[in-house]
Protein backbone atom coordinates (compact mmCIF):
# COMPACT_ATOMS: atom_id res chain seq x y z
CA UNK A 1 0.00 0.00 0.00
CA UNK A 2 2.60 2.62 1.03
CA UNK A 3 4.58 1.88 -2.68
CA UNK A 4 1.54 2.29 -4.13
CA UNK A 5 0.79 6.13 -2.48
CA UNK A 6 4.55 6.34 -3.18
CA UNK A 7 3.65 6.28 -6.51
CA UNK A 8 0.87 8.32 -7.15
CA UNK A 9 2.84 11.24 -4.89
CA UNK A 10 5.50 10.88 -7.49
CA UNK A 11 3.07 10.96 -10.27
CA UNK A 12 1.42 14.35 -9.31
CA UNK A 13 4.63 16.08 -8.45
CA UNK A 14 5.92 15.05 -12.01
CA UNK A 15 3.11 16.59 -13.59
CA UNK A 16 5.21 19.73 -13.80
CA UNK A 17 7.43 18.25 -16.87
CA UNK A 18 4.41 17.09 -19.11
CA UNK A 19 5.50 19.42 -22.06
CA UNK A 20 8.66 17.80 -21.95
CA UNK A 21 8.56 15.51 -24.12
CA UNK A 22 6.89 17.63 -26.86
CA UNK A 23 10.13 18.55 -29.36
CA UNK A 24 8.48 22.11 -29.87
CA UNK A 25 8.71 23.36 -25.86
CA UNK A 26 12.53 21.60 -25.83
CA UNK A 27 13.33 25.59 -27.17
CA UNK A 28 13.06 28.55 -24.59
CA UNK A 29 9.44 30.19 -25.69
CA UNK A 30 9.51 33.62 -26.36
CA UNK A 31 5.65 34.41 -26.11
CA UNK A 32 2.55 33.23 -24.01
CA UNK A 33 -0.45 31.26 -25.01
CA UNK A 34 -3.06 29.46 -23.45
CA UNK A 35 -1.19 26.24 -23.37
CA UNK A 36 1.14 27.49 -20.96
CA UNK A 37 -1.90 27.75 -18.28
CA UNK A 38 -3.28 24.29 -18.80
CA UNK A 39 -0.73 23.28 -16.24
CA UNK A 40 -0.82 25.45 -13.48
CA UNK A 41 -4.95 25.29 -14.20
CA UNK A 42 -4.56 21.14 -13.59
CA UNK A 43 -2.36 21.67 -10.64
CA UNK A 44 -4.56 24.21 -8.55
CA UNK A 45 -7.71 22.13 -9.75
CA UNK A 46 -6.29 19.10 -8.55
CA UNK A 47 -5.07 20.94 -5.36
CA UNK A 48 -8.13 22.23 -4.31
CA UNK A 49 -10.09 18.95 -5.37
CA UNK A 50 -8.01 16.76 -3.02
CA UNK A 51 -8.18 19.67 0.19
CA UNK A 52 -11.77 19.81 0.36
CA UNK A 53 -13.04 17.22 -1.07
CA UNK A 54 -10.40 14.37 -0.95
CA UNK A 55 -8.36 15.10 1.96
CA UNK A 56 -8.96 12.02 3.98
CA UNK A 57 -8.52 9.68 0.34
CA UNK A 58 -5.40 11.96 -0.39
CA UNK A 59 -3.82 14.19 1.82
CA UNK A 60 -3.84 11.19 4.76
CA UNK A 61 -2.89 8.11 3.34
CA UNK A 62 0.23 9.86 1.36
CA UNK A 63 1.30 11.46 4.79
CA UNK A 64 0.92 8.44 6.41
CA UNK A 65 3.05 6.30 3.69
CA UNK A 66 5.65 9.21 3.82
CA UNK A 67 5.98 9.66 7.22
CA UNK A 68 6.62 5.90 8.31
CA UNK A 69 5.54 4.24 10.79
CA UNK A 70 7.33 6.55 13.63
CA UNK A 71 5.33 9.29 11.81
CA UNK A 72 8.41 11.89 12.53
CA UNK A 73 9.43 12.29 9.18
CA UNK A 74 12.57 13.85 8.07
CA UNK A 75 13.33 16.76 10.04
CA UNK A 76 15.99 19.15 7.95
CA UNK A 77 15.27 22.97 6.83
CA UNK A 78 17.38 22.54 3.56
CA UNK A 79 14.02 23.13 1.86
CA UNK A 80 13.69 26.65 3.19
CA UNK A 81 16.77 27.63 1.49
CA UNK A 82 16.63 25.04 -1.61
CA UNK A 83 13.37 26.82 -2.90
CA UNK A 84 15.43 29.97 -3.85
CA UNK A 85 17.98 27.75 -6.22
CA UNK A 86 15.54 28.25 -9.81
CA UNK A 87 14.56 31.77 -8.92
CA UNK A 88 18.44 32.25 -8.75
CA UNK A 89 18.81 30.29 -11.37
CA UNK A 90 16.25 32.28 -13.72
CA UNK A 91 18.10 35.60 -12.79
CA UNK A 92 21.86 34.70 -12.28
CA UNK A 93 22.40 32.61 -15.68
CA UNK A 94 21.36 35.65 -17.43
CA UNK A 95 24.55 37.47 -16.34
CA UNK A 96 26.74 34.25 -17.17
CA UNK A 97 26.25 34.35 -21.24
CA UNK A 98 23.69 31.70 -21.25
CA UNK A 99 21.49 31.81 -24.03
CA UNK A 100 18.28 33.55 -23.42
CA UNK A 101 14.90 35.12 -25.11
CA UNK A 102 14.65 37.83 -22.79
CA UNK A 103 18.20 40.65 -21.78
CA UNK A 104 18.98 39.92 -18.37
CA UNK A 105 17.32 43.30 -17.14
CA UNK A 106 13.86 41.94 -18.59
CA UNK A 107 14.86 38.43 -16.57
CA UNK A 108 15.31 40.36 -13.18
CA UNK A 109 11.96 42.16 -14.06
CA UNK A 110 10.17 38.82 -14.41
CA UNK A 111 11.39 37.16 -11.70
CA UNK A 112 10.69 39.99 -9.21
CA UNK A 113 6.89 40.45 -10.73
CA UNK A 114 6.71 36.47 -9.98
CA UNK A 115 8.11 36.55 -6.38
CA UNK A 116 5.60 39.34 -5.97
CA UNK A 117 2.23 37.73 -7.34
CA UNK A 118 3.48 34.29 -5.49
CA UNK A 119 3.33 36.85 -2.16
CA UNK A 120 -0.11 38.04 -3.31
CA UNK A 121 -1.28 34.56 -4.16
CA UNK A 122 -0.19 32.40 -1.74
CA UNK A 123 -0.18 34.85 1.16
CA UNK A 124 -4.05 35.96 0.40
CA UNK A 125 -5.15 32.25 -0.47
CA UNK A 126 -3.53 31.70 2.99
CA UNK A 127 -5.68 33.79 4.71
CA UNK A 128 -8.80 32.98 3.21
CA UNK A 129 -8.18 29.26 3.81
CA UNK A 130 -6.86 29.21 7.23
CA UNK A 131 -5.57 25.35 6.97
CA UNK A 132 -4.13 23.62 9.74
CA UNK A 133 -0.65 22.07 9.17
CA UNK A 134 -0.59 18.13 9.07
CA UNK A 135 1.92 18.72 12.13
CA UNK A 136 -0.02 21.01 13.91
CA UNK A 137 2.21 24.21 14.36
CA UNK A 138 -0.31 26.74 12.88
CA UNK A 139 -3.38 27.26 10.22
CA UNK A 140 -1.12 28.58 7.07
CA UNK A 141 -0.87 25.26 5.50
CA UNK A 142 -2.85 25.80 2.28
CA UNK A 143 -1.20 26.33 -0.19
CA UNK A 144 2.70 25.59 -0.07
CA UNK A 145 4.62 28.82 -0.12
CA UNK A 146 7.92 26.86 -0.09
CA UNK A 147 6.62 25.46 -3.42
CA UNK A 148 5.25 28.42 -5.17
CA UNK A 149 8.36 30.21 -5.14
CA UNK A 150 10.36 26.94 -6.15
CA UNK A 151 8.23 26.71 -8.89
CA UNK A 152 7.70 29.90 -10.43
CA UNK A 153 11.42 30.26 -11.00
CA UNK A 154 11.43 26.77 -12.20
CA UNK A 155 9.10 27.95 -14.78
CA UNK A 156 10.77 30.78 -15.61
CA UNK A 157 13.98 28.87 -16.03
CA UNK A 158 12.39 26.61 -18.71
CA UNK A 159 10.69 29.81 -20.58
CA UNK A 160 14.01 31.59 -20.50
CA UNK A 161 16.58 28.98 -21.24
CA UNK A 162 14.46 25.71 -22.72
CA UNK A 163 14.49 22.28 -20.68
CA UNK A 164 17.76 21.84 -20.99
CA UNK A 165 18.35 24.22 -17.86
CA UNK A 166 14.46 23.97 -17.02
CA UNK A 167 14.82 20.24 -16.18
CA UNK A 168 17.16 20.97 -13.18
CA UNK A 169 15.15 23.77 -12.15
CA UNK A 170 12.09 21.53 -12.09
CA UNK A 171 13.69 18.87 -10.58
CA UNK A 172 14.97 21.15 -7.30
CA UNK A 173 11.38 22.29 -6.81
CA UNK A 174 10.04 18.93 -6.64
CA UNK A 175 12.80 18.19 -4.09
CA UNK A 176 11.55 20.88 -2.32
CA UNK A 177 7.79 19.88 -3.18
CA UNK A 178 9.25 16.26 -1.61
CA UNK A 179 10.53 17.90 1.92
CA UNK A 180 7.69 19.86 2.47
CA UNK A 181 5.71 16.15 2.18
CA UNK A 182 8.39 14.28 4.42
CA UNK A 183 9.05 17.45 6.63
CA UNK A 184 5.15 17.07 8.03
CA UNK A 185 5.00 20.48 7.10
CA UNK A 186 2.45 20.37 4.59
CA UNK A 187 -0.60 18.07 2.89
CA UNK A 188 -0.17 16.79 -0.84
CA UNK A 189 -2.94 19.27 -1.64
CA UNK A 190 -1.18 21.85 0.05
CA UNK A 191 2.09 21.47 -2.48
CA UNK A 192 0.10 20.57 -5.90
CA UNK A 193 -1.86 23.43 -5.67
CA UNK A 194 1.36 25.86 -4.27
CA UNK A 195 3.00 24.30 -7.52
CA UNK A 196 0.55 25.30 -9.68
CA UNK A 197 -0.06 29.29 -7.98
CA UNK A 198 4.20 29.33 -8.95
CA UNK A 199 3.68 28.53 -12.41
CA UNK A 200 1.24 30.37 -12.55
CA UNK A 201 2.71 33.67 -11.21
CA UNK A 202 5.78 33.12 -13.74
CA UNK A 203 3.53 33.31 -16.96
CA UNK A 204 1.54 35.98 -14.97
CA UNK A 205 4.91 37.92 -14.58
CA UNK A 206 5.71 37.45 -18.75
CA UNK A 207 2.21 38.33 -19.21
CA UNK A 208 2.90 41.52 -17.79
CA UNK A 209 6.47 42.22 -18.95
CA UNK A 210 6.11 44.35 -22.07
CA UNK A 211 2.80 46.00 -20.49
CA UNK A 212 4.78 46.93 -16.91
CA UNK A 213 7.93 48.07 -18.81
CA UNK A 214 5.72 50.53 -21.05
CA UNK A 215 4.15 51.78 -18.28
CA UNK A 216 7.05 52.40 -16.21
CA UNK A 217 9.48 53.30 -18.42
CA UNK A 218 12.67 51.38 -18.30
CA UNK A 219 15.50 51.06 -20.13
CA UNK A 220 19.03 50.08 -19.46
CA UNK A 221 22.55 51.86 -21.18
CA UNK A 222 25.45 50.06 -20.58
CA UNK A 223 28.86 52.24 -21.80
CA UNK A 224 32.31 52.31 -20.98
CA UNK A 225 33.75 54.86 -18.55
CA UNK A 226 37.07 55.39 -16.70
CA UNK A 227 37.27 55.25 -12.81
CA UNK A 228 38.08 58.66 -11.56
CA UNK A 229 40.23 57.12 -8.35
CA UNK A 230 42.24 54.35 -10.37
CA UNK A 231 41.92 55.44 -13.38
CA UNK A 232 40.63 51.79 -14.85
CA UNK A 233 38.74 51.26 -18.11
CA UNK A 234 35.09 49.72 -16.64
CA UNK A 235 31.86 49.92 -17.77
CA UNK A 236 29.00 52.26 -16.58
CA UNK A 237 25.78 51.21 -15.96
CA UNK A 238 22.21 53.05 -15.99
CA UNK A 239 18.49 52.59 -15.38
CA UNK A 240 16.07 55.05 -17.17
CA UNK A 241 13.06 55.39 -15.91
Amino acid sequence: MRQILTVIVTAVLVMAFPRSVYAQHMEPADSVSARDFILPATLIGTGAFIHSIAHDSFDVPVRDALLGKDGKGIVTTVDDYLMYVPAVMAAGMSLLNVPTVHKWTDIWLETSMSMANVFVLGKGIKFLIDSPRPDGMDNNSFPSGHCSVAFAGAELVRCEYGWKWGLAAYGVASSVAVLRLCNNAHWLSDVVFGAGIGILSAQISRVLLNPVKNVLGIGVNVSPAVDPVSGTLCASLAFVF
